[in-house]
């Protein structure tokens, strides 16, 4: 496990900060937004300061000075833009308001394109002329007056804004289409756009204005990362699941294995309409056999009629954790009515006599099934239908209650400091993760545990580490 994570977190990492970098935030508000065309299929207003602040960045000499945690990350980049993107953002902290920055992109092959206000053109100016070549062939556009190469770069400057672009043109043609329709117009959009967090993010289901959206915010706290994503529709009318997902149930916790570093737990869906049209579009990418599986089971899906969930905890007496079923204990519990349970208890019963697998029954009723040596726990609790690598006993004590209490889905990872889980991965520290999904929005917040350093910086010095 530990050599998968470190293969895939540098990439991840550089993602994230090409994702968050790139995915810069007013010459005031209202005049850069004014320049972002209303077709843009999506747009990032973001706090570049406080991206570096959390990043470890320590602000001198009207800069800010990346740690060398970030200065190797970003060596791994081959491209070099988005180390470019990230020394020109920092070298230019007093020279730019890094508080306002925005980014957004076009449906390929139009790019991306970086856009925040100048705050000292004189200084910046100064700045091009020791770090960037002029474009000397530049022809002015829009309000564009100055054109420089800043390594894979174009730097576009005019009088109150800035523009960092991979072409030129994209930009021009860009600013042409603000003139016939731009963000600012958009009133719900720029409403979100305008709101205190580190990062906006508004993201159309199509190019085309009237379309629905997403919305996104993160926040980069002392100690956590938060995330919140609600939807819109064609209308700007916030989109809820209240009709499709009921509110949970936490009885499931009374069975969860002790210790449960991952809880999952789901309310009824009543919108299977929409789940079976999931299904048909993945006709094409799921295997056949697969996707036959699926739909034999779906009668008994659209049975359940309460909280579906799942809890893993590392197993007592583990000697290494792994892919092995052995080193986990689960439980796995949905709640449908009677005679759907009685039903696929007898399956499960006929087909281990079949397969000549032993059976035992415990006073409640519940079944023990010999497996490669492994005790799997098949009964009907509470009215759920449940399997489980111990006992079906409820007698459980979870700390996870608060987390799930009143949502309709919610996730928690909860990987102490110093467990054998931590080690298994390769982390210097736990992970807290609570995800949930209420009414309309959805919210997520990342902690850790077992070090004083800032979230995002300790990931960041994490990855830089790995090989």
């Amino acid at each position: 496990m530990k050599h998968s994570v470190r293969r895939f977190l540098p990439l991840a990492l550089i993602a994230v900060i090409a994702f968050l970098s790139s995915c810069s935030g007013s010459k005031s508000g209202d005049s850069v937004i004014s320049t972002i065309p209303a077709d843009a299929r999506i747009v990032f207003h973001t706090d570049v300061d406080a991206l570096f602040k959390a990043a470890g960045a320590q602000f001198s000499d009207g800069g800010y000075a990346l740690p060398e945690s970030v200065t190797r990350l970003l060596a791994r980049d081959e491209s070099g833009t988005v180390e470019d993107v990230c020394i020109f953002l920092a070298d230019n902290a007093s020279t730019l308001d890094l508080h306002d920055s925005f980014v957004f992109a076009y449906e390929k092959p139009r790019g991306i394109t970086l856009t925040l206000p100048v705050t000292d053109r004189k200084a910046l100016d100064a700045y091009l002329g020791k770090r960037a070549q002029p474009v000397n062939d530049f022809k002015p556009f829009g309000s564009v007056d100055a054109l420089w190469m800043f390594g894979a770069l174009k730097v576009a400057v005019s009088d109150g804004q800035l523009w960092l672009t991979g072409d030129p043109d994209d930009l021009a043609y860009s600013l042409d289409k603000a003139k016939e329709n731009h963000y600012g117009l958009l009133s719900t959009r720029r409403e979100l756009l305008e709101e205190s967090a580190d990062i906006t993010v508004i993201a159309n289901q199509d190019s085309a204005p009237e379309s629905g959206f997403s919305h996104i915010t993160v926040n980069f706290r002392p100690a956590a990362i938060a995330m919140s994503a609600d939807a819109y529709d064609a209308e700007g009318r916030n989109i809820t699941v209240e009709d499709k997902i009921s509110v949970l149930s936490t009885d499931f916790l009374r069975y969860a294995p002790e210790g449960s570093q991952l809880a999952f737990a789901i309310g009824q869906i009543s919108d299977w309409d929409s789940v079976e049209k999931a299904i048909a579009a993945a006709s094409g990418v799921i295997p056949t056999d697969q996707l036959m599986a699926v739909r034999m089971i779906l009668p008994y899906l659209k049975s359940i009629d309460g909280t579906t969930s799942l809890s893993i905890a590392p197993a007592a007496g583990a000697q290494a954790l792994g892919s092995s079923l052995s080193a986990w204990d689960f439980t796995v519990m949905t709640h449908m009515p009677q005679s759907a349970t009685d039903q696929i208890l007898s399956m499960i019963d006929t087909y281990a006599t079949q397969a000549g697998i032993s059976r035992t029954s415990d006073s409640e009723g519940n079944s023990c099934y010999r497996i490669n040596d492994i005790n799997l726990y098949v009964g009907a609790p509470d009215g759920y239908l449940a399997v489980s690598s111990r006992p079906l006993v409820g007698n459980a004590n979870s700390s996870f209650t608060t987390d799930f209490l009143s949502k309709r889905l919610a996730w928690v990872i909860d990987i102490p400091y110093g467990s054998e889980t931590m080690k298994a991965i390769g982390l210097p520290w736990g992970v807290n993760i609570v995800s949930s999904v209420e009414t309309n929005t959805a919210e997520a917040v990342l902690r850790l545990n077992g070090t004083s350093t800032a979230p995002l910086e300790a990931i960041i010095d994490y990855v830089a580490s790995l090989d």
